[in-house]
């Protein structure tokens, strides 16, 4: 297993070298697990005096839909990482100087008909970097019809929603029906990110994780 020398304290050791993605994983995991621990005590100790239901302890709702953004957003944010350190092995990110201006041109490539620079790939949507151009660069099929592509789309719309702040019922691509975010946490939309993760390693890089890393980490929950 490759490491990452570092100092605590004082003292020399090595640490297991943070791959990216994979740390992200290991949130996401147990956060959807927490959050399938917690949905079920929000029907726990209902106020029935009104004529809906209501969950007076907020600590539990809050709880709740804490959990389910971090699943969302950190699956993002580790897919994000992971396919920009798959892009930098075929464009380099731009080098800067001790004052913090660009060193030199930046170097470019031509993917999906653009000659693109690490910046620009690093900007296109999750599911085009994914999707497309790692798999043009790789001359790797696509993965489009995966069993686990539509997760993906679900799970990057969730978090934009939860990263712009649209918590009011609304429909976007990607997602069923027109609903609040609250209800599609409760809905278990969430449900799923960790082990569409699992499977997006394997298919871009397979042996991403590999077999000695993975008895360190958490299984994904079941859906």
């Amino acid at each position: 297993m490759n490491v990452t020398p570092v100092v605590i304290d004082g003292v020399e050791l090595h640490l297991a070298k943070a791959l990216p993605g994979v740390l992200d994983y290991v949130t996401v995991a147990r956060a959807e697990e927490r959050a399938n621990q917690l949905r079920p005590i929000l029907l726990e100790g209902l106020d029935y005096l009104g004529p809906v239901p209501y969950q007076p302890d907020a600590s539990r709702s809050i709880e709740f839909l804490a959990t389910g953004g971090t699943v969302v957003a950190s699956a993002v944010g580790g897919l994000e990482a992971f396919a920009n350190h798959h892009l930098a092995s075929f464009c380099a990110p731009p080098m800067y100087n001790l004052e913090g201006e660009l060193g030199g041109a930046e170097p470019a490539v031509l993917v999906c008909g653009e000659e693109l620079t690490f910046r620009q790939l690093a900007d296109k949507p999750l599911n085009d970097r994914l999707g497309k151009i790692i798999p043009e660069l790789k001359q790797t099929p696509r993965p489009t019809s995966e069993p686990w592509w539509r997760k993906l789309r679900q799970i990057q719309a969730l978090a934009a929603l939860h990263r712009h702040g649209i918590t009011d019922p609304v429909s976007r691509k990607g997602l069923e029906g027109v609903k609040s975010l609250t209800q599609r946490f409760c809905d278990r939309e969430y449900a799923g990110a960790a082990a569409m993760m699992l499977s997006v390693f394997e298919f871009i890089s397979p042996g991403w994780v590999g077999e000695q890393r993975a008895l360190h980490l958490p299984q994904p929950p079941g859906e």
